[in-house]
């Protein structure tokens, strides 16, 4: 059985004292806070550390395939799909009590992976 950290969020407010409507209310934006904040750190340190050691090494190289292939723009891409696919595989999951809203959030990563990816 798969462990959410939804269930562990409704587990920890519940012990804190949390009931009723406002226990499911609360889990879900501490879980969808979450995720977006680690996709957030995600995306930040990719485009300001690994990106820029990449292009350094790149450039560092008297290759010109390398240049090619991993120049910034290609890897800022890579980034954000990265960033979005952490957000379809965390989202979803974490809006378990509200059906409406997963699967419009569903929808909604699955336009954003393809429009970032076009």
């Amino acid at each position: 059985m798969k462990v959410y950290f939804i269930d562990i969020a409704t587990t920890l407010l519940r012990e804190a004292g949390v009931a009723g409507d406002m226990l499911h209310l609360l889990s879900t934006c501490m879980v969808v806070a979450c995720a977006l904040f680690v996709a957030w750190l995600l995306f930040w340190l990719l485009t300001h550390y690994l990106i820029p050691v990449v292009e350094k090494f790149t450039n560092f190289t008297s290759a010109k395939w390398d240049d090619i292939l991993l120049n910034p723009r290609l890897l800022r891409v890579v980034a954000e799909l990265l960033v979005v696919i952490l957000m379809q595989t965390t989202l979803p999951p974490a809006l378990v009590y509200y059906e409406a809203v997963r699967g419009i959030v569903s929808v909604a990563c699955r336009v954003l992976l393809v429009a970032v990816a076009v």
